[in-house]
């Protein structure tokens, strides 16, 4: 893995090509700005964008339990599987 000093405070970052480098003391927490001028579809989809983002984020802050949950479509499958060895150990017990 490839690494950098940050040009902040020297500390050594690892590279990783999926992501933008950045460090601990503040060093390209925000490293681009949105051009001065971007077209019409860009700003839409900017500002809807932001909207969606914080309104996710007060969804969060408000749950008072997140705590991982079981997902609607483990418990069906849970319960096609209850039934399925229901109907095995029935027909199991016939013969």
């Amino acid at each position: 893995m490839q690494q950098q000093a940050c040009p902040q405070c020297q500390r050594q970052l690892a590279l990783n090509a999926a992501y933008l480098p950045w460090c601990e003391c503040g060093w390209n927490i925000k490293p681009h700005s949105l051009p001065e001028s971007y077209g019409m579809f860009e700003q839409i989809y900017t500002n809807v964008s932001k909207r969606l983002g914080k309104q996710m984020l007060h969804q969060m802050r408000s749950l008072n339990d997140l705590q991982p949950r079981m997902a609607l479509i483990t418990r069906e499958l849970l319960g096609y599987e209850a039934q399925v060895m229901q109907r095995l150990r029935s027909q199991w017990i016939k013969q």
